[in-house]
């Protein structure tokens, strides 16, 4: 069996099946049965809330911060800068918050949804691999994020937003590519990763 298909809570039970560890089938039975009522397959919709649920929260905090303010500049007032403060404050959450994430292993989205991150054996993912796929989302945006902040303090509000919104509509790609594949995104192809059930 696919070691990067199994879920964790499986793991211990199937290894100790394949060693002859259990003296009385009622044991295996009683794990079995436990077994059952827990998720084997990470779906598209656990995938999508671990993805899309810290970025709603904070976009959500932003707009009540946003519209309770003094907006002291007439730009502030348009939706469009509105759009492109959100899109550069939550991305650059998210970002800090995963990498503040990485000693444990996991993420907090990931814990909620029962999700795990394991490499081409099936172990846990180390945190050198966890890095590494943290990178290939988030560095080729840190780039657009550093221009879009330097085009709004020149002035260029136009040339911002629009450079703003194509960096939402990029993550935005990245993620709805990876709840189409939900054990294996773009950034889990490119670092050797897969995610499954915890």
């Amino acid at each position: 069996m696919d070691p990067t298909n199994i879920p964790l809570h499986a793991r211990g039970v199937l290894q100790n099946l394949g060693d002859g560890k259990f003296e009385k089938l009622s044991f295996l039975t009683g794990i079995l049965r436990g077994l059952l009522s827990k998720h084997a397959q990470v779906t598209k919709a656990s995938r999508a809330g671990s993805i899309f649920m810290l970025p709603l929260y904070v976009c959500i905090v932003v707009s009540v911060g946003y519209y309770h303010e003094e907006r002291v500049q007439q730009w502030h007032d348009s939706l469009g800068a509105f759009i492109m403060f959100c899109t550069m404050v939550v991305l650059g959450v998210i970002a800090l918050v995963q990498l503040l994430e990485f000693p444990f292993r996991s993420t907090a989205s990931h814990s909620i949804y029962r999700l795990a991150v394991v490499d081409a054996k099936g172990k846990r993912a180390s945190i050198s691999k966890l890095f590494v796929r943290w990178a290939i989302v988030w560095l080729p945006l840190f780039l657009p994020m550093v221009w879009v902040v330097l085009l709004v303090r020149r002035g260029e509000i136009t040339s911002a937003f629009v450079a703003a919104l194509a960096l939402l509509l990029l993550w935005i790609g990245v993620a709805v590519y990876a709840v189409i594949h939900p054990n294996r995104g773009l950034q889990d192809r490119l670092a050797g990763t897969w995610v499954v059930r915890h």
